[in-house]
């Protein structure tokens, strides 16, 4: 059977409250030295964590006489990271570090301070182990408070005599568990260790040991031994595997191991309702503080003292066990509890942590008023675990006649049924108080409670004498007013009925057994809700990271369409300089503009192009600035590119390392770094961009407005200079043809023939300009298509680089989701299916008689 230890709380109430840590027992606790954690490779970091997979339920870390506080502080937080909650971190000694390292606790050596001074130094609720040589020291260990020893063989041995010694001789207030460091596997067995301690190196032979058979890793090892030390109930075993986040599945062990221990009540109620006085009442002397301020500020557990001795031990921090020779608690352990409306939160979780181990709740109210808010809220609480719950209505001498105590009673009854759901509640009206008097002056001042057992016989459990004396005189009892006006004669018969039988029957047993099975009913709820909250994230995480896949595609076509219109700009910017360059071929070849076809005729020679109409206007009236822009709007589409990645880059990384602790990728830096990478990798080549010789700003580079002004110039001056030739040569044959033709009229046929030949020449000036201006528009748009090429090109590349690197970013994450979901939903399944065989098992235990 399973259990686990609680962490006994150090310090005062006024200290924060914590949640209580807890070693799942059977125990298998790996140690390690914090030099083998921090040496370079990380094997026995390794290893722990292999043995944490397999089960392992605690990691104790030592230093070494040379180990100095930074080295033990960061093997303990590489240690944290790895553990993840899933096992309880010790550390030998050193208090100071758990609470820098915010470890669960430590295990106090033979040169550590004592267990009380530890839990003053630790500033957080933490577990505290002591290692021990010998029972004896177990024992002391037991009674300063520890909550588990590890008892070592020191080299005489350890046989399974010494090791049940070391638990038969602790404190009667209830055995903390021993966990065995080193003996053979007989005396582990035989002496029915909790568990055991194993250096991280020694995990092969000592699971060969217990189990009989060889494991070839620490997890496969750990689990061997887990096996041999014994199992544990599939509800425990379940939880733990699927919310191990889950703190109350310890409250399950609790119940299982309460199934041998006698009944247990819980008394509950608010301040000052008088919890105390009943409790006093039923045992029949003044054994717990009473008063109209908070007296209980702590758990008081009611055990049976079997040697007629009272005494009071401290179990755990908020706990006390008082052992009391009263008959009434040789088949039952009383409860008391601090008030549910108490302000101190650690006395609030100290109430609820019992209420689930409970097998019956005594909810105390005070007549004048009853069903308060906190009272609602806390009985909520209780319905939770489907706890049976008797409503004590306290002080109804109060209440001025029979009528009103009916009445309140009926109050009582009717806000059951409306806030538990009960039908037919059980409310026991009764004057505590009055009921203590009577029994303190019929027993002559003190006493405990005897003539309820006289008329119910003997019911000791072996430990209680065969009949207790009677100290009450019932005749005076019955004869005192303030007993019959107290009513508490029906308690009295309520609780022996319940626990003996009489009217009752069999529910006190039936009770027992539906605990364990209530309270893993409850649990699985909650982890069945817990589950449902988990899978519900998880599938939007999922579908979240297949998204991805959508916003990288609209996010590529986005960027293509404004990538477009970028393009789109750059041919527009080349096609009006080429529509000025036409418009200046137009003003330039015109047979009425004289002057400029004379300066190429004959005012401009090789050496003054650049005064000739072209050359002197092209800058101003053609390039104006384009080549500028061109530059700049190839500049801005790079940047434009690099930063739009780089956006997507770092939004992804955060993506994913927002994710990654939640899904176990075990981010450890390099997740960062190697998106960082992948951003400078963008940065980079959208730098390199303006350097590729097949780049839009290569291709931009290489204009030249004066090389083009140089190129257009030459088309005008051809144009010009070959309409003049053919000009000229149709006057030069109109001499010829009239120095040769021997007439008049032929010579009037050749200057007319020359004229005609004139004419076509001239006309031939605007089929060359014609022909320069469309020169000019297949190199604007050869020009242009080739920057828009090329801006085309940049931007697929960029692209496909981002959302390369995105994709691979985001993969694993895919991967993980996905077998997230997929163990979310087996795990609801298992769950499911769980409740359905317990809820056999609740059908079975309330069949009980």
């Amino acid at each position: 059977m399973r259990s686990a230890i609680s962490t006994q709380a150090a310090g005062a109430a006024a200290r924060p409250a914590r949640r209580q840590a807890r070693v799942v027992l059977p125990a298998c606790i790996v140690c390690v030295d914090a030099s083998s954690v921090v040496a370079p490779g990380g094997g026995a970091t390794e290893a722990v964590a292999a043995a944490v997979a397999g089960g392992a339920t605690a990691v104790l870390l030592a230093g070494t006489g040379t180990t100095g506080g930074a080295e033990l502080y960061e093997a303990a937080c590489q240690l944290r990271e790895v553990l993840r909650g899933r096992a309880v971190l010790l550390i030998e000694d050193r208090t100071d570090i758990v609470d820098a390292a915010e470890a669960d606790g430590v295990v106090l050596s033979q040169r550590g301070v004592p267990t009380v001074v530890a839990r003053r130094m630790m500033q957080s609720s933490g577990l505290v182990g002591r290692l021990v040589g010998s029972a004896e020291e177990a024992a002391a260990a037991a009674s300063d408070g520890a909550s588990l020893v590890i008892l070592a063989d020191e080299g005489g041995g350890l046989d399974a005599d010494t090791i049940r010694s070391a638990r038969a001789l602790q404190p009667s207030s209830g055995s903390i568990p021993v966990v065995v460091a080193g003996g053979d596997a007989a005396a582990v067995h035989g002496g029915g260790a909790d568990g055991v301690a194993v250096r991280f190196d020694q995990l092969a032979p000592a699971a060969a040991a217990l189990s009989g058979r060889l494991a070839d890793t620490p997890a496969a090892q750990v689990a061997a031994i887990l096996e041999a030390l014994g199992g544990e109930p599939a509800a425990l075993a379940l939880l733990q595997e699927v919310v191990p986040s889950m703190e109350e599945t310890g409250l399950l062990s609790d119940a299982l191991k309460q199934l041998d221990e006698p009944f247990l009540v819980v008394v509950v109620g608010e301040f000052n309702s008088g919890k105390s006085t009943v409790i006093n009442a039923l045992l029949g002397g003044n054994f717990l503080a009473e008063g109209i301020l908070p007296t209980t500020n702590e758990i008081s557990v009611l055990k049976f003292s079997g040697d007629g001795t009272a005494r009071d031990v401290q179990d755990a921090d908020g706990i006390f066990v008082l052992h009391l020779p009263s008959p009434l608690l040789a088949d039952v352990n009383i409860v008391d509890t601090p008030g549910t409306n108490v302000i101190l939160e650690r006395q609030q979780r100290l109430t609820e942590e019992f209420v689930p181990r409970s097998d019956l709740v005594l909810f105390t109210m005070s007549a004048d008023r009853p069903f308060t808010e906190s009272e609602v809220r806390f009985l909520r609480y209780i319905r939770r675990w489907g706890k049976k719950v008797v409503f004590l209505l306290n002080k109804v001498d109060i209440l001025a006649t029979d009528g009103e105590v009916d009445e309140v009673a009926a109050f009582v009854v009717d806000n059951a049924r409306r806030v538990l759901g009960v039908d037919a509640a059980r409310v026991l009206a009764v004057s505590a108080r009055s009921a203590l008097g009577a029994k303190l002056a019929a027993s002559g001042g003190g006493g405990f409670l005897a003539g309820l057992w006289d008329s119910a016989g003997s019911r000791g459990n072996g430990n209680a004498p065969p009949k207790p004396p009677p100290t009450i005189d019932p005749e005076r009892l019955a004869a005192d007013p303030r007993w019959r006006a107290s009513r508490f004669a029906e308690l009295e018969r309520f609780m022996v009925d319940f626990l003996v039988g009489g009217a009752a029957g069999g529910e006190s047993a039936r009770l027992k057994l539906q605990t364990p099975l209530f309270v893993a009913d409850a649990l699985l709820d909650a982890a069945a809700r817990q589950l449902a909250a988990e899978l519900a994230t998880a599938e939007q995480e999922a579908a979240a990271v297949r998204l991805v896949r959508e916003q990288l595609a609209t996010f590529r076509s986005e960027m293509a369409r404004d990538g477009a219109a970028q393009g789109a700009q750059a041919r527009r910017l080349i096609t009006r300089a080429a529509q000025r360059a036409a418009r200046l071929v137009d003003s330039t070849l015109q047979l009425s503009n004289a002057d400029a076809l004379s300066s190429y005729l004959f005012g401009a020679g090789k050496d003054a192009r650049d005064r000739l109409p072209v050359g002197g206007r092209f800058e101003g009236e053609v390039v104006a600035g384009t080549a500028g822009q061109l530059r700049a709007l190839v500049a801005e589409h790079s940047a434009w590119l690099r930063a739009n990645c780089e956006r997507q880059l770092s939004s992804y990384r955060s993506f994913v390392q927002q994710r990654a602790t939640l899904f176990g990728l075990g981010v450890d830096g390099s997740s960062a770094s190697e998106a960082t990478a992948l951003v400078a990798a963008a940065s980079d080549a959208g730098a390199l961009e303006a350097a590729r010789p097949d780049s839009a700003a290569a291709a931009v580079a290489r204009f030249e407005p004066r090389a083009a002004a140089l190129l257009l110039e030459e088309e005008v001056r051809e144009a010009v200079i070959g309409t003049a030739g053919a000009a000229l040569g149709a006057g030069a044959l109109g001499l010829v043809l009239t120095a040769v033709l021997p007439n008049i009229l032929e010579d009037a046929l050749a200057v007319a023939l020359a004229a005609a030949v004139g004419y076509l020449a001239l006309l031939n000036l605007p089929l060359r300009r014609a022909e320069a201006k469309g020169k000019v528009e297949r190199v604007a748009a050869n020009f242009a298509k080739d920057v828009e090429a090329k801006l085309e090109a940049e931007l697929q590349a960029g692209l496909d680089a981002c959302v390369g690197e995105v994709t691979a970013m985001v993969a694993p994450l895919g991967k993980a989701t996905a077998a997230a979901v997929a163990r979310l939903q087996d795990a609801e399944a298992r769950c499911s299916a769980l409740a359905e065989q317990l809820e056999g098992l609740k059908q079975r235990a309330a069949a009980v008689e």
